[in-house]
């Protein structure tokens, strides 16, 4: 019996066909990379805020164990302006080298609030150097930050290998002490941060001296030194005792601090936190949906927040009640507080 049917010969894709199918692909990679891209981002983002989250507790849990203090210099570290010896702020014994082991839990600069809060718990190197490395490559090391730091301001210089730019800071202006501050240590800075405000006179860093927790923040992304005439410039500090900046804490996102991520100078008549060459590079790494740069906050009762734009710049956020604008307050990002009127409240 035999069997008919039809025979198919086989033929190739036409040119037009391949040229619809390569379109296709296209469009599909153009429509996907970019929510790809959105969703690494959005993790990455995930993970710097739980990291902030843990620095916190920990921060929470020194406090607690501390009275309330908030660790800092004068509290956890040497107070700022400390003589060393030769009577120096940055003689060469004054740095954080290779050697020095004083143990995990121990300050390895002055305004290393770290190490005295998570040292235990992160099971941190108790050598001050690689205490100090294990923070930045990788133990608070935000995803999203792939800058390596390219010189060392002042200290020893650390050995040939690559240290990360620190990723986050502590507000400095939690740190002041006025009282203190009067008493010799830096007389000119009195009873302000040194910036554009002028904290009450009464204010000491303690947790019950700081207004609302849930409306404070203490740690930022971001740190010292970068330079805004060099946007490929970022360094790292191996001196132990700084004054109001360094490694590990830093002047608030609110004006433009020199050698911060958000130094903008000359300040225009409109200032745009966004518009900073460095600011989505070594501050505000996150972006959520938009051209707009944003960063995680942690706040004093605990919870992170995600801020873009003038959003994370208001000085309520980083100075506690009661503190007055001074007359450069004008260069403030924030519109609000740009006048010497204008107290936190």
């Amino acid at each position: 019996m035999e069997r008919y049917g039809i025979a198919w010969g086989r033929r190739g894709f036409t040119l037009i066909e391949l040229l619809v199918v390569v379109s296709i692909i296209a469009l599909l990679m153009a429509v996907l990379l970019p929510s790809l891209s959105a969703s690494r981002e959005a993790a990455r983002k995930s993970v710097c805020g739980a990291h902030m989250r843990g620095a916190m507790l920990g921060v929470t849990t020194y406090m607690t164990e501390y009275n309330n203090w908030i660790p800092g210099p004068f509290t956890s570290g040497t107070m700022w302006n400390y003589k060393g010896p030769g009577n120096i702020l940055t003689s060469p014994t004054d740095s954080v080298d290779a050697t020095s082991n004083h143990g995990r839990s121990f300050p390895f600069q002055n305004e290393d609030w770290v190490s005295p809060t998570l040292g235990e718990s992160m099971t941190l190197p108790d050598k001050d150097q690689d205490r100090a490395f294990a923070i930045y490559n990788s133990k608070l090391r935000c995803p999203s930050n792939f800058v390596l730091s390219n010189d060392f301001f002042s200290g020893s210089p650390p050995p040939n290998q690559n240290i990360y730019f620190p990723s986050y800071g502590a507000a400095v202006s939690w740190a002041s002490w006025p009282a203190k501050e009067i008493g010799g240590f830096n007389p000119t800075i009195a009873t302000t941060t040194g910036f554009s405000e002028r904290l009450p006179a009464d204010y000491v860093p303690r947790l019950d001296k700081i207004g609302n927790p849930s409306q404070k923040a203490f740690i930022v992304e971001g740190s010292r030194y970068v330079d805004v005439t060099q946007p490929s410039y970022a360094s790292i500090n191996f001196a132990r005792y700084q004054i109001q900046g360094g490694g590990l804490m830093i002047g608030p996102p609110t004006e433009p601090f020199a050698n911060t991520p958000w130094d903008m100078r000359p300040v225009t008549a409109n200032p745009s936190i966004t518009s900073a060459p460095l600011i989505g590079t070594f501050g505000a790494r996150h972006r959520s949906g938009s051209s707009e740069v944003g960063m995680n906050l942690a706040f004093f009762d605990n919870h992170v927040e995600f801020r873009k734009g003038v959003d994370f710049t208001h000085v309520e956020l980083y100075f506690p009640p009661l503190t007055r604008m001074l007359n450069s307050a004008n260069t403030h990002f924030d519109p609000v507080s740009r006048t010497s009127a204008y107290i936190v409240p």
